[in-house]
């Protein structure tokens, strides 16, 4: 049987995605990494550049004329890398590549957007069967990692950090497909009434309670899903019926210790912190970096640059460390990385999706990509994973690509 192009590009977009995340997380990448050697993200990586390489020449796509809404901004933001690489390079003397090498999948996964941004256009990609592989990829990821909590230590085949919290083991997976089947299983419920895909909402809350055991992750679920069944179209009575669930399960959540630490973490930033809190360790962390960006105005708008931890004057200035690393400081690290221009042109690119968000609830429907916007609004404060982990920027840059898809693409056929 014949496979169509668009059905092969396709399945290697989900697989390349899968890679990010080390298939499941079943590949041991620690035992194999060198520090400033080798990395098991090399290998993806490589066919990734392999890849965006070939299609630009394949189909000339520089020379083409795409309707790409995003291309600025993300031309913006790959600049700042290099921007971030020579800043630091003056501040501390780090060289200019070890600024670009932590910065490397996040560089060229911003220049996909580019090559999907073609795909899309030209109908090369089928949303349909992207939409199931996630979900497939998603049920089947929450399965192997709940799997591994229940088993323990006993036996470790996911390979990620762990520990114990709330009297069983906590890992660190961050997977972008055990939070997004929340989001789409609950979009579908609300558009084709199908009652299957409620047990995507359901696996999501599983991954969050069970196995990541974030509190501020759990707090965006539930307040992303939560906006997704305010904005549900017609059904008053359903609409009601959600809405006493979701009370009822808020009821049960303050009830929890979850619900308890976030509420003392509230009271610890507006009260003060404690030395042997993670809190502690995130306000003196962002007290140095608003310290370093108000050292000149050069730091102010262009940021401090990306400190590498393997020269220890840039660790030592943005205190990773001693303190957090940049991954636990959310957006301010962000700031601190790239300045206030950084952060207008996030802010520029935020407003650009919440804006074609919107235009997709009210035109068409479609709840997943504003809620997706929302958990990451919620969670910035701490944690911005699509800056941070590959397969979350990726399947930001494809959420672009989709929704200018969704609302200016005619309806051609593939070329």
């Amino acid at each position: 049987m014949k496979i169509k192009k668009s059905s092969f590009l396709t399945i290697g977009i989900i697989v390349l995605i899968m890679a990010m995340e080390n298939f499941f997380y079943l590949i041991d990448s620690s035992a194999l990494n060198v520090p400033g050697v080798f990395n098991c993200d090399f290998i993806w990586l490589a066919f990734l550049i392999f890849f965006l390489g070939y299609s630009t020449l394949k189909w000339n796509i520089i020379g083409k004329r795409i309707n790409a809404h995003f291309k600025l901004i993300i031309l913006l933001l790959m600049i700042f890398v290099i921007v971030s690489s020579v800043q630091c390079s003056v501040l501390t003397g780090q060289p200019i590549w070890y600024g670009l090498r932590p910065q490397r999948r996040y560089f060229f996964i911003l220049a996909l957007y580019y090559i999907l941004r073609f795909f899309y256009s030209n109908h090369m990609i089928e949303d349909n069967l992207m939409q199931k592989g996630i979900l497939l990829i998603g049920i089947a990821s929450v399965m192997l990692f709940l799997m591994q909590v229940l088993i323990g230590e006993n036996f470790i085949f996911i390979h990620v950090m762990h520990n114990e919290r709330y009297g069983s083991m906590r890992l660190y997976v961050d997977s972008i497909f055990c939070v997004i089947i929340g989001f789409i299983g609950l979009n579908n419920y609300l558009k084709y009434r199908t009652k299957k895909y409620l047990i995507c909402v359901g696996l999501a809350f599983v991954y969050e309670l069970f196995v990541a055991k974030g509190r501020l992750e759990l707090t965006a679920l539930i307040i992303s899903l939560t906006l997704g069944i305010l904005l549900m179209k017609k059904h008053k009575a359903e609409k009601l019926i959600a809405i006493c669930t979701v009370i009822i399960f808020f009821t049960i959540f303050i009830s929890t210790q979850y619900f308890d630490e976030i509420m003392s973490g509230i009271e610890l930033m507006t009260q003060g912190v404690r030395e042997n809190n993670t809190m502690y360790g995130r306000m003196i962390a962002r007290t140095n970096y608003s310290e370093q960006l108000n050292r000149s105005m050069s730091t102010m708008i262009f940021g401090c640059g990306y400190p590498n931890d393997l020269y220890a004057p840039a660790a030592r200035l943005a205190e990773t460390a001693d303190r957090m690393p940049l991954s636990d400081n959310g957006i301010f690290a962000f700031i601190y990385v790239y300045g206030y221009a950084g952060l207008i042109v996030v802010l520029a690119c935020l407003f650009k999706m919440l804006r074609m968000a919107w235009r997709l609830y009210r035109e068409q429907g479609e709840y997943t990509y504003i809620m997706y916007i929302v958990f990451n609004i919620v969670l910035s404060y701490n944690i911005v994973f699509w800056w941070i982990r590959p397969a979350w920027t990726a399947v930001t840059i494809l959420l672009m690509c989709q929704m200018e898809h969704m609302l200016y693409d005619p309806k051609n056929e593939e070329i």
